[in-house]
């Protein structure tokens, strides 16, 4: 049973009370497995003197009851006295008790070890000596170290694929950017063949000379007489510098 006696500092709440009317004995179990550890028979030092009480009680009752009269009332006083020794027997028998159950817990905490998760006992086999804890309790701090490690590498994983993607994106803009800049580029040079490099005036596709000056809009090649675009600086034909 559990209960009913202060126990030491390292409470062991897992035991039998295996005590008798003659001494103390304590049973004492793995809180996981339930194997036992039981600790030494010890003899109460009082059960002599309790007897003896009962025995002088026994004795006076039955004075009293045969004699009546003066032998009555001396017996009824020896009664009381037994009652009251065997009062006295009883709590000094409860004292015996209590200091074998410390005694019985002191050498169970020799073979129990003390968890310091879950707080309860355990004995070898359930117990995770390098962890200072019962082998369920190390499983579980082991396994909230994995996850934990699990989070933060996920985490990582996480930043990292974010930064990427980010990379991805700003090369992705990036290259439309230039993508856009050369259309422009390419769509303001094709335009510009366009303008008269005089007055300024807009002239028509497949227009040789500007219609507002006159100004030409080609080049002629000096060496083999091509027609090039005015914004050539070297003849399309034969590659020769143009004016």
């Amino acid at each position: 049973m559990k209960g009913g006696y202060i126990m030491g500092e390292f409470v062991i709440e897992s035991y039998d009370d295996l005590c008798d009317e003659s001494g103390f004995q304590f049973e004492f179990r793995c809180e996981k497995c339930g194997r036992p550890f039981k600790s030494e028979y010890v003899k109460s030092r009082n059960v002599a003197a309790r007897n003896k009480n009962e025995k002088l009680g026994n004795a006076a009752a039955f004075l009293g009851g045969l004699f009546g009269g003066k032998a009555g009332e001396l017996g009824d006083l020896i009664d009381r006295g037994s009652d009251f020794a065997n009062e006295m027997a009883g709590d000094r028998y409860e004292q015996e008790k209590q200091a074998a159950f410390e005694a019985a817990e002191a050498i169970a905490e020799k073979s129990l070890s003390h968890c310091s998760r879950c707080g309860c006992w355990f004995c070898s086999d359930c117990y995770d000596k390098k962890a200072g804890m019962c082998k369920d309790c190390a499983e579980e701090v082991a396994q909230e170290e994995r996850d934990r490690r699990q989070e933060a590498e996920d985490r990582r994983r996480e930043e990292e694929e974010r930064i990427e993607e980010e990379k991805r994106e700003a090369e992705e803009r990036r290259r439309e950017e230039e993508e856009r800049a050369r259309e422009e580029a390419e769509a303001a040079a094709e335009e510009q063949k366009h303008i008269c490099p005089k007055c300024g005036a807009r002239v028509p596709d497949g227009m040789r000379f500007c219609g507002n000056c006159g100004t030409a809009m080609i080049k002629v090649c000096p060496k083999c007489g091509a027609e090039n675009d005015r914004m050539n600086n070297f003849c399309q034909e034969c590659g020769a510098k143009l004016k």
